[in-house]
């Protein structure tokens, strides 16, 4: 279980990245996480700069589709999580309420005022993709969107 000391500002010159990216993310993650093993073992925390469409081929989001491109959940045995990278193959198979929650933030990015600017975190799973474990929703709407962007992603 997460217990973050202060979850609306941290400062990254006292301490760790490990106590910053929970402080930051806690309690915002909930797609299974082991905050226990995370904090008691030496897990590396990178932040890196995402600011071009390519990168997000590396991305994968706890969503998932079968071969028959239906949406399953995650313990379905021919289930596949889906990459960021091909939103337009996977969006109109999502369940409605989440394509209307993307929407929402598609709108809100279409009308935003310069470069989208926001922080996710993301877990490092082999063949150097990673596993996002929130922002789901607004990284697919940017993705649809096409509009600049500079994230930073906690992995």
């Amino acid at each position: 279980m997460c217990t973050p000391r202060n979850p609306v500002h941290f400062d990254r010159g006292s301490m760790t990245t490990k106590d910053a990216f929970t402080q930051k993310f806690c309690p915002k993650i909930r797609t299974g996480f082991n905050w226990s093993r995370f904090k008691s073992e030496d897990w590396p925390i990178e932040i890196v700069t995402v600011s071009d469409s390519s990168q997000f081929a590396a991305l994968r989001l706890p969503w998932c589709l079968n071969p028959k491109n239906e949406y399953v959940s995650f313990a379905a045995e021919d289930a596949v999580r889906v990459r960021l990278s091909e939103v337009e193959v996977w969006f109109a198979h999502l369940p409605a309420e989440i394509r209307a929650d993307i929407e929402r933030y598609e709108k809100k990015y279409r009308h935003a005022e310069g470069v989208v600017s926001f922080d996710f975190p993301a877990y490092a799973i082999p063949k150097q993709q990673y596993l996002v474990l929130d922002g789901n929703h607004r990284l697919s709407a940017l993705t649809r969107s096409g509009v600049p962007f500079r994230l930073q992603r906690w992995a």
